[in-house]
């Protein structure tokens, strides 16, 4: 076995074990690859929430890159319709960011979230995009 396999396996346990100290449930339906400083993720999960907390478990572990290629798979009480997601999303980013709703424009596509706009600070943007990953229904 190679050095660099053996460096390869090591960071693939490390990322297994985070995802799996996050998402318990889930972790046996993610696959993880690596090959140098890239990992893969793939397989599926039952939330958007998942599969962004499934990302930020792997980059913890210490790959230099992470390629999201998790599916998301809801489950038949999770499936909204777009326009029930994105009267959600308006109500979060009113309620919950006190976003004013003419700085940014929703819309939804089979369940993927899209915002468009502008905003006074970047933290914004990222509280924006957490607050929705929430969004049951949501798949991207």
């Amino acid at each position: 076995m190679t050095v660099e396999t053996l460096i390869n396996l090591e960071l693939r346990q490390r990322i297994e074990e985070s995802i799996a100290e996050e998402l318990a449930q889930t972790a046996a339906a993610i696959g993880v690859a690596v090959d140098g400083e890239v990992a893969t993720l793939t397989g599926h999960v039952a939330s958007f929430r998942e599969k962004w907390a499934a990302e930020e478990s792997a980059r913890r572990a210490g790959p230099a890159a992470v390629v999201n290629e998790l599916e998301v798979r809801l489950a038949g009480e999770d499936t909204l319709s777009d326009e029930d997601i994105a009267r959600a999303a308006l109500s979060t980013l009113k309620w919950e960011l006190r976003l004013p709703c003419e700085c940014l424009q929703v819309s939804v596509s089979q369940g993927v979230v899209a915002l468009d706009g502008k905003v006074d600070w970047a933290y914004q943007v990222a509280s924006a995009s957490q607050k929705l990953a929430h969004l049951p229904g949501c798949v991207a």
